[in-house]
């Protein structure tokens, strides 16, 4: 015999059940997969720059080689970081600044020059030199002698987008925003075929600070953590959003527990 409506259990309020919210629903497909995407790469790249790091100590423990006797091709495809040693005549008259570098909180330049060397001309990173405060100030750079015997490592090339790569004076010594073989090789004259920065030890080293990649790995796993602790506090929003799970907390409190404390 079935039992009528009026004595059938009522429907508990207690219990979890979902509440959709279409408007955090729909915030949520669109920003949960951003963050997921951003922590991944983060991460990968991280491991990209471990395996980098570990390229770089490869050819940095490599012994040195003396590109004197180089075809100007085999100068030309040097791998990034490979340590050199090399004559050259740098060119004095013309010195190159990269504007706005700094070293232990202090504004300055970073110094370069052309050498002349018998595969070709070299485009040489002599390190950091400081500036003045004023910007019409450009600094004075000792020049180097002829025939100078310089050490370093081949420059890993790489370009910031937004920055120009046209000079901001119309002499000498001339500053730059960044550096790029091609442009400066048409804008000087010549074609320079290798960009080498000098080791610390080396004739004509400045203030020699050279990173071997902008961000570390340490700091690209950081990123990917806050980026997944977004997504995982964005998970959460949407369950209390989307469901009654704050009043089943708050149902299922022991009252006796909150009197005690009231007491």
């Amino acid at each position: 015999m079935p039992i009528p409506s009026e004595f059938s259990a009522p429907k508990s309020h207690d219990a979890f059940h979902w509440q959709p919210n279409w408007w955090v629903i729909i915030f949520g497909l669109v920003f949960l997969p951003i963050l997921l995407s951003l922590a991944h790469w983060q991460w990968q790249r991280g491991i990209e720059k471990s395996i980098q790091l570990s390229e770089i100590q490869t050819r940095l423990s490599a012994p040195v080689q003396s590109i004197d006797k180089m075809t100007p091709e085999q100068l030309a495809t040097l791998p990034a970081y490979t340590r050199v040693v090399f004559t050259g005549s740098a060119d004095n008259e013309r010195v190159l600044l990269v504007d706005n570098r700094t070293f232990q909180g202090r504004f300055g330049y970073q110094v370069a020059q052309i050498a002349k060397h018998d595969a070709g001309w070299i485009l040489i990173s002599r390190g950091w030199q400081a500036g003045s405060l004023r910007r019409s100030e450009r600094p004075t750079i000792t020049p180097l002698k002829a025939n100078g015997q310089f050490s370093g490592r081949v420059v890993f090339r790489s370009e910031h987008p937004l920055l120009s790569n046209s000079p901001l004076d119309s002499d000498f010594p001339m500053r730059f925003n960044q550096l790029d073989l091609s442009s400066l090789s048409d804008h000087l004259g010549v074609e320079i075929i290798q960009w080498i920065e000098l080791d610390v030890e080396s004739y004509g080293a400045l203030t020699v600070s050279w990173a071997d990649v902008n961000v570390s790995p340490a700091k690209h796993y950081g990123y990917a953590v806050q980026w997944l602790c977004m997504a995982i506090a964005l998970l959460i929003l949407l369950l209390f959003a989307n469901s009654n799970i704050a009043a089943v907390f708050r149902k299922k409190t022991p009252k006796n527990a909150v009197k005690s404390d009231n007491e």
